[in-house]
């Protein structure tokens, strides 16, 4: 029976480093500004307001309804990664600025299964934007800054949909520190 318990142990613990990609891979990294010159395009994404309206399908990008936009793309079935959603929430909290939106942008290896559990559950509360689902994986077809596997999938945008700055300021102080400088200008 203990040895059972133990390779199921050791299987969940690859399993779980295994799937996760969103990681800091490379803390050295400097900050990295992006390119101005590709907007994001927001195409196939399905909104999911689990605490307001439900589910839609967007196909365009009405989702920049604030001046910045801070897009992290999230691997759902990913329990580290999942994580994030609770790090945005309080991140968002601490910046309190009207002008940043928060999207979260979801992919997933089972179908939405595991996050919509732990939404109907209450594992996850409330968190002030919807979530956006890219269920056939056509808005990281068309912005392939979000296909590099050990890349960080986090940017700040402006209106018009110009990449200002990749990485993650929950994982980064540098970045985190330039997230709010440009909030701060707005102010």
């Amino acid at each position: 029976m203990r040895r059972i318990f133990v390779l199921l142990f050791a299987f969940c613990q690859v399993t779980v480093f295994v799937s996760c990609t969103n990681g800091d891979v490379n803390s050295n990294e400097q900050l990295s500004i992006a390119d101005p010159l590709h907007p994001i395009a927001f195409t196939g994404l399905t909104k999911y307001d689990p605490f307001n309206t439900g589910i839609e399908l967007i196909e365009n990008d009405s989702v920049l309804n604030r001046n910045y936009t801070a897009i992290s793309y999230i691997n759902v079935s990913c329990p580290t990664c999942i994580e994030e959603i609770d790090k945005w929430a309080e991140f968002y909290k601490e910046v309190r600025n009207e002008h940043l939106n928060i999207l979260l942008i979801f992919f997933s290896k089972d179908r939405f299964e595991y996050i919509m559990f732990l939404i109907e559950t209450g594992v996850i509360k409330d968190f002030p934007f919807p979530f956006y689902l890219d269920e056939t994986g056509s808005f990281s077809a068309s912005n392939p800054v979000f296909n590099d596997p050990v890349a960080d999938k986090t940017l700040l945008i402006d209106k018009p949909k110009r990449e200002l700055i990749k990485g993650n300021p929950l994982h980064k102080e540098n970045i985190k520190q330039q997230y709010l400088e440009i909030l701060e200008a707005e102010r």
